[in-house]
């Protein structure tokens, strides 16, 4: 979990915001206080991410995360650079009523 890696293999993402897209995002104004608030709405009881990381891990270490996590947010909103990783989801269909063989339901 706690690997010394190379920063020279740094991976390039690709930029998806182009043009009057990227403009858009000069709006967003992301600071630590945004971020720190963010992480306290957190709810501990929750499932992780696609990133495998507890909520509960993000929440005892948002005094030490929230700078960085910040930077990062800014950075990628400068660039209009946004990570693959960012973009991952773990989607999960939940049965609510009717019948359960209707792919609708």
């Amino acid at each position: 979990m706690f690997n010394a890696e190379s920063l020279g293999n740094i991976p390039e993402a690709d930029r998806i915001f182009q043009g009057s897209d990227a403009q858009k995002l000069n709006d967003i104004v992301i600071d630590s206080e945004l971020v720190r608030k963010k992480f306290d709405r957190l709810r501990p009881d929750k499932a992780s991410g696609p990133d495998n990381v507890s909520p509960r891990i993000l929440i005892e270490l948002k005094d030490e995360i929230c700078y960085p996590v910040t930077e990062i947010m800014k950075t990628s909103l400068e660039s209009g650079i946004v990570l693959d990783d960012w973009k991952l989801a773990n989607v999960t269909p939940v049965y609510k009523k009717g019948g359960k063989r209707c792919v609708k339901n």
